[in-house]
């Protein structure tokens, strides 16, 4: 049976360390004016340098070469537009809760590839971002099979693949275990 090709983009399934994600985050805030496009459960966010006007970090989607700070894992409902319950529509304010990417493991959809998928484990990659769903509120991020590489400007590094039944590593579009190779809050790394 063939994997689903849906992308749901990064979801946090565990630690570095091997224990458990045991739902840790951060809220923040994305500004109305900042992020002109919809914001999904699943999409990488970073840092401003700025802060909403009661303390909580101002955010902004990354751009595929940028330095993550985290992942969005759920967006608070926003009392003036109660129908986007699921998602953040565009140029609206709007608290967030964002999983940090330091020391934590995601899961990820991956694009293609088939044959040999578990000779990925170890490799660096690429993520591709994609318009996300009004629908289902989840983003559109999938994993590039086909970039995997030992390049260290890549994104995410593959640390092994969902051990689930309806998860056939042998075919098109598994679902990935990746970790984050580099992160806003790097040991050394300037402030924004």
């Amino acid at each position: 049976m063939a994997n689903p090709t849906g992308a749901f983009g990064f979801a946090p399934v565990g630690n570095v360390n091997g224990g458990p994600y045991n739902g840790e985050l951060i809220r923040a805030y994305i500004a109305a004016t900042t992020v002109t496009t919809a914001v999904f459960v699943g999409d990488v966010v970073k840092m401003t340098g700025a802060g909403s006007s009661d303390g909580y970090p101002e955010v902004t989607l990354c751009a595929a070469t940028d330095a993550p700070w985290g992942v969005v894992t759920g967006i608070e409902a926003i009392p003036t537009n109660l129908e986007a319950n699921n998602y953040r529509p565009a140029s609206t304010a709007a608290y967030l809760k964002v999983a940090p990417v330091d020391g934590t493991l995601f899961k990820v959809n991956m694009n293609g590839s088939g044959t040999s998928n578990e000779a990925l484990i170890g490799s660096t990659t690429i993520y591709v971002v994609a318009a996300g769903s009004t629908v289902t509120g989840f983003s559109g991020i999938l994993l590039s099979a086909t970039d995997a590489g030992t390049s260290n400007a890549d994104e995410v590094r593959i640390v092994g693949m969902v051990d689930r039944a309806d998860n056939d590593i042998a075919l098109a579009n598994p679902e990935a275990i990746v970790q984050f190779n580099a992160s806003q809050t790097d040991f050394g790394a300037v402030g924004v």
